[in-house]
């Protein structure tokens, strides 16, 4: 609930998925790759997430 709490904004386009957060990205982006998470920056508080198109569904599962 905390984190949810942190979320400005999600944005998305098929796959990709952006998501703005009320801080800087580097420290979610370094906690989600603990967790094998692969993101990218897209700006100083944004997340991008965007998962080949032959992901799998459990793969898909682990993200959410």
């Amino acid at each position: 609930e905390k984190q949810l709490s942190q979320v400005r904004a999600v944005r998305r386009l098929g796959l990709m998925i952006g998501i703005e957060i009320k801080y800087k990205a580097q420290a979610a982006l370094e906690l989600l790759l603990e967790r094998k998470i692969v993101a990218l920056p897209a700006g100083a508080n944004v997340i991008r997430l965007l998962p080949p198109l032959v992901i799998e569904t459990s793969q898909l599962a682990q993200v959410v």
